[in-house]
Order: C-alpha cells, then sequence, then structure tokens
C-alpha cells in the first residue's frame, strides 16, 4: 500500500474542484514545518494518512486480511462561517470525497467531522474519511503437513468413491 500516492490522489481530487480551490489551498502535509503555510485570504485544506487497521486473517492456506484505511483532511480557515469559512469549505470537501476511490481501495466514506481548534485567529475542523482494502500474502505459502497449527486449520481432501450402488 502506498500512502504517499493515495494522500496525491486525494489532493489531486480536491485541487480539481475548482470551487474549493476558489477559496482553499489544498495540499499533503509537508514533511518539514518550514513549508507548513498558515491560512491567510484562503482557507488551507490538508491531506495526511491517519492510520490503518486490520480485519482478523480471512483464510486458513494464504494470509488475507481485509483493511480500513483512514485519512484526516485538515481544515482551516480565518472564518468559520460564511462563503469562506470553514463549513463552506468542509462541505466542499465532503462532496468532493465521498465515493471518490483511490487506487487500490474501495471508496471512501465519512469517519467523522470534529472541530480541531481556535488558535491565532485560525478555526481549524478535522475530517476523517475511511476506505477498504485488502492485504495479502506475497510468497506463496503451501499447507503443512502438520494438519492443525495454532488456530489454523488445513484439511486434506480424502480421496473417495463416489460411485453410488443401488
Amino acid at each position: 500500500m502506498n500512502y504517499e500516492s493515495i494522500e496525491s490522489q486525494i489532493v489531486a481530487r480536491l485541487s480539481a474542484n475548482t470551487d474549493l480551490t476558489a477559496i482553499a489551498d489544498v495540499e499533503a502535509l509537508p514533511d518539514s514545518v518550514d513549508n507548513y503555510k498558515t491560512p491567510v485570504q484562503k482557507g488551507l485544506v490538508t491531506v495526511v494518512f491517519l492510520g490503518e487497521k486490520y480485519d482478523s486473517n480471512q483464510s486458513v492456506g494464504q494470509v488475507s486480511q481485509h483493511t480500513t484505511i483512514t485519512f484526516n483532511v485538515s481544515i482551516q480557515a480565518r472564518l468559520m462561517r460564511g462563503i469562506k469559512g470553514v463549513y463552506a469549505i468542509s462541505e466542499l470537501v465532503k462532496k468532493t470525497l465521498i465515493g471518490f476511490a483511490p487506487a487500490d481501495c474501495g471508496k471512501l466514506s465519512l469517519g467523522e467531522h470534529d472541530f480541531a481548534g481556535y488558535q491565532n485567529d485560525i478555526w481549524e475542523h478535522s475530517i476523517t474519511f475511511k476506505c477498504r482494502s485488502l492485504r495479502t500474502q506475497d510468497e506463496a505459502d503451501f499447507v503443512p503437513d502438520t494438519g492443525i497449527t495454532d488456530d489454523d486449520i488445513y484439511f486434506t481432501l480424502n480421496q473417495t468413491d463416489e460411485n453410488i450402488h443401488v
């Protein structure tokens, strides 16, 4: 899973919305604090990978686990209300991303939308988006001869005579 690539796809999707880019700059969270912006005239939308949670293994052979991947979209602006405020920017972000499917992922859905704070005349909200994916074992692993190992159960198909005699 390439989190950087998925962040870039989300940024590109948001940047393609001209209504959004008219009132906010969109970017991935920078690696360096020196490159971090503060919203002045326009709002700021920042995208970052937040985490990945794994379901239990679904297979008795190869490892196969569904995952839930979470991304955070931070919305900052000098105004909370109005056409350039955090509320308006948040709604444009939601409309743009709900249902969008990044590579190797299912469609994005909403996780949470929270007030994140107010500092130095800047309002901030945080929206989490979730999508599902699948992690599988890279290399083939053949069923061991032992039959049962830990929580995994293996079976060998017995050869039977399926001829029915009446």
